[in-house]
């Protein structure tokens, strides 16, 4: 069934299931610059996906980038500058750890970016309405951001707003703020188009991109 669904996706967008490239993500700030040669990695079977991998970056053409998620927020860069771009996963330890930031450094890096020139798109995730968090998380949270600005409590429940989190990284790294649209789609209260892990899904529904 995902390879089904796999090559209906690749079909809607105009590439084909080779032409996209997976990865096991172990909620960590790996970023790793994808080649030509890795066109297809992962598409067909786990066992040459990218190992221990939270963020891709590329400047081939029609080499789709993906990044999986059920609840964790997918992030999405495109440097029109440089004609490059990349993805990232943050989970709420991704985010702490400043995965987007350290995915802005590759770019930059790697293909020259300016951050001022990066127009970034945070996708569905759990979101500030339902993103509920324990002590041990919050303690996690605290050592990367001023809790005012990212923790809230709603009816009694501590809510973790990766959204924010997310979008302050990309401030701090220099993307400007008017460059970063948010979905504002949280997976958890639209359980009926995403999957959610924290609803007891154990599908992931995929945000990727791609140079025409």
């Amino acid at each position: 069934d995902v390879l089904a669904n796999r090559e209906k996706l690749a079909k809607v967008v105009g590439l084909t299931p080779t032409d996209l490239v997976y990865p096991i993500q172990v909620h960590g700030t790996n970023t790793r610059r994808i080649i030509e040669a890795d066109r297809g990695r992962g598409s067909i079977s786990v066992d040459d996906a990218f190992q221990n991998t939270d963020g891709f970056i590329t400047n081939v053409p029609r080499l789709c980038l993906i990044t999986l998620a059920a609840d964790c927020v997918p992030i999405v860069f495109f440097d029109p500058v440089h004609k490059a771009i990349g993805v990232a996963h943050a989970g709420w330890k991704g985010t702490t750890l400043r995965v987007p930031g350290n995915l802005v450094d590759s770019m930059s890096e790697e293909f020259g970016t300016n951050p001022k020139d990066l127009i970034v798109g945070i996708g569905p995730s759990g979101g500030p309405c339902c993103y509920e968090v324990g002590d041990d998380v919050i303690a996690e949270v605290e050592k990367s951001f001023d809790l005012n600005k990212v923790i809230k409590n709603i009816k009694g429940k501590t809510i973790f707003d990766m959204w924010e989190a997310n979008k302050i990284t990309l401030i701090q790294s220099g993307v400007v703020p008017t460059n970063i649209e948010v979905s504002e789609l949280c997976t958890i209260s639209h359980n009926e188009t995403f999957f959610s892990a924290r609803r007891g899904d154990e599908g992931r529904f995929v945000a990727g991109i791609f140079l025409t």
